[in-house]
Parts: C-alpha cells; sequence; structure tokens
C-alpha cells in the first residue's frame, strides 16, 4: 500500500499566520496509556537474543562461551553509554526552549524547539498532499487482539524452544525456561501490534485517525478531526498528540512511528492550512 509524506506545495500565503507556542514540557496526563510495555519486551528481547547468538557462536568457534559473555556485557554497556549521552543531550535541548509549558490562550501548543519541526519546511498557510503516517500500539487493545494474542502465545513458545534447541543448541524444556517465556509474550505482543496498525492521514485541514486490519487488508474504523477548530498540543518530549475540538477530546501516542518530528510538523501545518483538501477514500489510504 503507498506511503507518501510529500513536502509542501507553493509559497507560504502573505496573510498573518496563526502563532504556534512553543514550550519545554507538559503535565497534562494522556488517557491512552504509552507503549511502554512492548517498548521493553522488544528492547530486552533483542539484547537476549543477541547475547545467546554471541555467546552461543563463540562456543561453536572454538573459544568457549566466555568470550561471547564478555563482548555480550560490552555491548550492553555500550548501548547504556550511548542512551544516557542521547538521552542527556536532548533533555538539554528541551530544557534551552524559554517557555515553561503549554499556554492555553493559544490554539497551537507545541513541546519541544521549533527547530525540530522547521527542518521539515515552514509553518505556514500551505497546500500539501497527503501525507500518511504509520504506528503501532497507538490505540487501546480490542477483544479481537487480546484473543489473537493468547492464541499466538502457545506456538510462539514452540518457535522458541526449537530455536533454543536447533539454532542455540540448548535442548529440553528445563533450561532457559524464563527466557523462553519472555521471548514468547513479545512475539506474540508484536505480532498482534502488526496484525491492527494504526495510519495517521494528514490533509489540510483534517487528521483521519485510521486503524487498519492487515488481515483485511483496508480500515476498519475511521476518526476524523476538524484540525482547523481543534485546540491542538503536540508533546515532541514524550511523542503524545492532544486534540481538543469542543466536543471530544483525543490523544495518541506516536512513540513508535518512523518520523515523529515530521508527522508533528504536519498536524500543525494542517491546522495552519485554509487549503481545501482532496477528497480520499474511506476504505484505502490513498486514492
Amino acid at each position: 500500500m503507498p506511503v507518501t509524506n510529500a513536502p509542501p506545495l507553493g509559497p507560504p500565503a502573505p496573510d498573518t499566520i496563526e502563532p504556534v507556542h512553543f514550550s519545554r514540557k507538559c503535565t497534562r496526563k494522556p488517557r491512552s496509556g504509552a507503549p511502554t510495555v512492548p517498548v521493553i519486551h522488544g528492547l530486552v528481547s533483542m539484547a537476549l537474543l543477541l547475547g545467546l547468538i554471541l555467546i552461543r557462536g563463540s562456543d561453536l568457534l572454538g573459544f568457549g562461551p566466555l568470550p561471547g559473555v564478555w563482548l555480550s556485557g560490552g555491548l550492553a554497556v555500550v548501548a547504556l553509554l550511548w542512551c544516557i549521552v542521547h538521552l542527556t543531550r536532548r533533555v538539554g535541548v528541551f530544557d534551552a526552549v524559554p517557555n515553561a509549558g503549554p499556554n492555553e490562550s493559544f490554539r497551537l501548543n507545541c513541546v519541544g524547539p521549533r527547530e525540530y519541526l522547521e527542518q521539515h519546511g515552514p509553518l505556514a498557510d500551505l497546500s500539501f498532499e497527503p501525507a500518511i503516517f504509520h504506528s503501532i500500539f497507538v490505540q487501546k487493545s480490542m477483544r479481537c487482539q487480546v484473543v489473537v494474542f493468547i492464541l499466538v502465545l502457545l506456538p510462539a513458545f514452540a518457535v522458541m524452544h526449537y530455536l533454543f534447541a536447533w539454532f542455540l543448541g540448548i535442548p529440553g524444556w528445563d533450561r532457559l525456561v524464563l527466557s523462553k517465556i519472555w521471548l514468547a509474550v513479545g512475539l506474540a505482543l508484536w505480532f498482534t501490534g502488526w496484525m491492527w496498525p494504526t495510519y495517521f492521514r494528514v490533509v489540510p485541514g483534517r487528521l483521519d485517525v485510521m486503524r487498519f486490519s492487515n488481515l483485511h487488508g483496508r480500515p476498519i474504523a475511521i476518526e476524523r478531526f476538524d484540525l482547523r477548530q481543534a485546540k491542538i498540543t503536540v508533546d515532541l518530549r514524550r511523542s503524545i498528540i492532544f486534540v481538543d475540538d469542543g466536543c471530544r477530546k483525543a490523544d495518541f501516542t506516536f512513540m513508535l512511528m518512523r518520523g515523529r518530528t515530521r508527522f508533528a510538523y504536519y498536524v500543525l501545518l494542517a491546522a495552519l492550512s485554509t487549503h481545501k483538501p482532496p477528497p480520499l477514500p474511506d476504505d484505502a489510504l490513498l486514492g
């Protein structure tokens, strides 16, 4: 299915543009929880598999398991130090924003530096092609997701068991059982997330939140928001967007989205755009 993040078209409009208030922190709590569990499962699962592969590879090469253990530990320390440096630098960038928090007198608020957004283009009254963004674990789980997760658990555990026995050379049901269970839960969790992803379709003046089914190959639910009238807070620090259009208050976490700052830019660009959006179908992302 085509996915496009086309750049804005045409020069900025000469009229006065509605201002966007930039701040360094937002304390508003989202109704939808952050995907903390799948993120932890994903990181721990990758680290666990990499460590086991290095240990097994060292053993197969005739060096014994100890070099693999040391290499795994060294890589873990390097990764941890990189994360600390990256997060420290990022916190410093956010803390350098002059305003402390969102200003309720502004319709449009953004938590984060202006430069993060303007690297993708100007915040102006522009026309642009529909922009599609994909993420998982954005919305609350449906009953069918829970059922599929439970049904996939046993096959996922069997896959992990035979992977350990065949590739890692660890036979039997009594060794590293907790690791197998952890990896099976992570595999089932991410499978259900992949089966029902969420797509954000951004057009001038509007945001379409489309829950998609990879089983049926089409959207199964669409929620539309008029961005020209709604109050919007884009929190780049926590990767959350808050949309209040008077009768509805919604929030969406885009932590697991590629191009997070680009998505934030397009949401605010759509809120500023007075151009007419193109007609788009409800049964597909693009016409």
